[in-house]
């Protein structure tokens, strides 16, 4: 007759906010199989199933961990009860069962522990046996080898090799001065100071030379002096569009002076609490007029372009009252 499955865990699952349900696992349950049937059971979704298997799983491995513990602490409890018995009983009346039943028992609690013991160690051997049967890995042992080789005796092995075959194939000859002896004492003899005075000039030379090139690296411009140039040279752009940002600037500081807004025009308002010279009012006093009275609002660019108009009805007016008063004087010398 085969035993009945032993329940190992009831876990309590809370389906929704009124429903719950206990789930029983028994051993030799797959987690899969318990959670395929629950979920069916109660009409769960696919994701639910993922979740519950994976708790059931976490639950074995806490079960497992907690009776492994439990397993442990009463081996090493009967290990420890063992020795400190073993040198009091004498195995001499554990053959009297009649006189002391409970030596009997202890002996046969000892040999079942010796027993599981060896099952212990012999189910270690089989599980690494089948690790080392899984295991492709198979050095190639050499039995010839007396003693293993270092990495570098070969290799200086071969560099004595190739020094003494590069020595043997060697044919130069240094060609030795029997004279050269007498000529360092005679140098020796010679002032030190005389062979300075004479070698200064070119030192000095050298060192001339020297300057003038890095002279000539660091400052790249070189002036035409050879011939004089007395025409007047004409007027560059350079210097046009030079005198054009300095009169942008002047202007943009008048058009600051009258007080632009957050927008950046200037209108009737901003113009009447402005406070400006009598030299930048008879430069822009009109245009200030204007935007009183027409209560206008202007940018930078529209300010400039006025004063730019401003100015040209200016010069055209004095080039026209020159004109006429050259017409006036050439008709009274008529």
């Amino acid at each position: 007759m085969e035993k009945s499955p032993k329940p190992i865990l009831i876990l309590n699952i809370k389906i929704d906010s009124t429903r719950s349900s206990d789930l029983t696992i028994f051993e030799n349950d797959e987690p899969e199989e318990v959670a395929e049937a629950f979920c069916n059971t109660h009409n769960l979704p696919i994701e639910s199933k993922k979740l519950l298997i994976k708790l059931i799983e976490d639950n074995i491995d806490l079960y497992i961990q907690e009776e492994l513990s439990n397993t442990i602490a009463n081996l090493s409890t009967i290990t420890s009860h063992a020795k400190t018995l073993s040198n009091t009983i004498n195995y001499n009346q554990i053959s009297n069962q009649k006189k002391n039943y409970g030596e009997f028992l202890y002996a046969k609690g000892l040999m079942m522990k010796q027993k599981v013991e060896h099952m212990v160690e012999i189910e270690k051997q089989n599980l690494l046996e089948l690790e080392m049967k899984n295991s492709t890995f198979k050095p190639k042992i050499n039995p010839y080898t007396s003693r293993a080789q270092t990495p570098g005796g070969g290799f200086s092995r071969k560099t004595n090799q190739k020094i003494l075959d590069e020595k043997s194939l060697c044919t130069f000859k240094p060609k030795i001065n029997k004279y050269r002896g007498k000529s360092n004492d005679k140098k020796q003899e010679d002032d030190k100071c005389v062979e300075l005075f004479y070698s200064a000039p070119k030192i000095r030379q050298k060192l001339e030379m020297k300057n003038d090139k890095i002279f000539k690296e660091i400052y790249t411009f070189q002036p035409n002096i050879e011939k004089k140039n007395t025409k007047i040279s004409p007027v560059k752009k350079q210097g046009s569009e030079y005198l054009s940002k300095v009169k942008v600037q002047d202007l943009r500081k008048i058009f600051m002076m009258l007080g632009p807004n957050s927008k950046g025009f200037i209108t009737k308002n901003t113009v009447m609490k402005a406070r400006i010279s009598e030299k930048v009012y008879k430069q822009v006093g009109r245009i200030v007029e204007e935007i009183k009275q027409l209560d206008e609002s202007l940018n930078f660019e529209e300010f400039c372009k006025a004063v730019e108009l401003l100015e040209k009805e200016n010069v055209d007016k004095s080039t026209g009252c020159l004109s006429n008063i050259g017409e006036i004087t050439f008709g009274n010398g008529t």
